[in-house]
């Protein structure tokens, strides 16, 4: 069965689920249900039940660009130990989940970041703006690290910023002066 016959096929079964099964706090906002999208079944003749073993994750629903986000975030959180060569790591569910809550917080009028993973397992974002450049990581126990390098400003380097940090001021403070030629159209 190929993917768009597998898409086709789950469209027509129960297969939406809560984020809470995922991991994803409530925090999110996600007011979409999640979408599993399989791509191998196995049937059990004792139970009757088809399993189905997860290869993608997308929201249902009207696309939105922050959906891009937390599915890449989901597919990072699939990643095993070695995924990058030897001693590299994989995300940890605290990072994942901080990930996550934290495209929750992105504030409307702020450009979207771009997100990558290191081989420590960190899951971040990224900016690279008109006015510089800033990214912000989520270690093995959730907990962030920001850098910018405004063009016109000297480095900020943060650490240990906790999830309550990032608040629409927060995000305006340390952003907002690096993407003003995005915040002005607004």
């Amino acid at each position: 069965m190929d993917f768009a016959s597998t898409v086709i096929a789950l469209a027509m079964a129960p297969a939406t689920v809560t984020g809470t099964a995922f991991g994803i706090s409530a925090h999110n906002d996600l007011t979409r249900p999640l979408v599993r999208v399989k791509t191998e079944t196995g049937f059990h003749r004792e139970t009757l039940n088809t399993e189905w073993f997860i290869d993608h994750l997308f929201l249902s629903g009207p696309d939105d660009l922050t959906d891009t986000l937390r599915n890449q975030a989901f597919r990072y959180s699939m990643l095993q130990d070695g995924w990058d060569g030897e001693g590299s790591s994989a995300p940890s569910e605290a990072s994942f989940t901080a990930a996550m809550d934290f495209i929750g917080r992105l504030p409307a009028g702020l450009t979207l970041p771009g997100i990558m993973i290191s081989s420590e397992g960190e899951i971040g974002f990224y900016w690279q703006l008109q006015g510089g450049y800033a990214d912000i990581s989520f270690d093995e126990y959730g907990m962030a690290s920001f850098y910018s390098r405004p063009a016109i400003s000297d480095e900020v380097f943060l650490e240990d910023l906790a999830m309550a940090t990032f608040t629409r001021d927060w995000f305006f403070q340390q952003l907002g002066e690096m993407d003003a030629p995005a915040l002005q159209a607004a």
